[in-house]
């Protein structure tokens, strides 16, 4: 039980740590995409009602298609691509309109 008596402040001082704003905050990163989308939405639920600050979402490999100067696109895949995430970025847009969302654009390597 000595162990159990003093492992209790260490507890609790972590507990009000995460809880501090000020102090702690959760960013959360996902991608434009069914799956990480809804853990993205569970894990902001789930730290709400701990009440830990999680304001901050970040959206990974995000595809833009090329285009030519005439406004074709230049990728059939990327252009696919693009239209799935285009859904998923306004859910995104629409649950998280109150956040700090970041979008990162892929870089396609050619």
């Amino acid at each position: 039980m000595d162990m159990m008596d003093e492992l209790l402040p260490v507890i609790e001082r972590l507990n009000k740590e995460l809880k501090d704003p000020d102090i702690t905050t959760f960013v959360c990163v996902c991608i434009p995409e069914f799956l990480s989308l809804y853990e993205t939405e569970r894990l902001i639920q789930k730290l709400t009602a701990l009440d830990i600050d999680t304001h901050n979402v970040v959206v990974n490999q995000v595809v833009y298609p090329d285009k030519t100067e005439e406004g074709k696109v230049t990728c059939g895949l990327c252009s696919s691509r693009s239209k799935m995430q285009k859904k998923y970025l306004e859910q995104i847009a629409d649950l998280y309109e109150d956040f700090h969302v970041i979008i990162m654009h892929k870089c396609l390597w050619r």
